[in-house]
């Protein structure tokens, strides 16, 4: 189960939020959650997810570290002679967040979902990516 609790709000410049902070606070208390303070930002350039926005840019960006760990993993699968179930899902789960920044990848990680459909549902089978697959991952 997967679930969002992080809420992410833009606002033209110059607009005074303390009656969006207050009534946003008071649809927190409803719902039984609390705002986390440190988690706010007011700023040309803002984190969220995990990634970077840049509203003078018109861009969303990738952390430098998640973009190193994501070209690692698929360095490391286009390597691997057979995986397993529970290490394919996890990356599967990596680059389906990541790939929403990345243009036109979420249509190359379709072969590798194939792939982990095809596996068993015992956790410790190990399977071989197709072809397609790591033609997809070299993308």
């Amino acid at each position: 189960m997967h679930y969002l609790d992080d809420f992410l709000f833009v606002f033209k410049s110059q607009i005074d939020l303390s009656s969006i902070t207050c009534r946003y606070n008071e649809i927190l208390a409803i719902i039984d959650l609390t705002a986390a303070p440190e988690k706010d930002m007011n700023d040309i350039i803002v984190t969220h997810l995990r990634f970077e926005f840049d509203s003078l840019k018109m861009e969303i960006r990738l952390f430098h570290n998640k973009h190193s760990r994501a070209l690692h993993i698929v360095t490391d699968l286009l390597k691997a002679k057979s995986i397993i179930y529970s290490m394919l899902d996890e990356v599967l789960g990596f680059l389906s967040h990541y790939y929403q920044v990345i243009l036109l990848g979420r249509p190359f990680l379709r072969n590798i979902f194939s792939a982990l459909r095809r596996i068993p549902s015992s956790r410790s089978f190990h399977t071989r990516l197709s072809r397609a697959a790591k033609k997809d991952l070299r993308w």
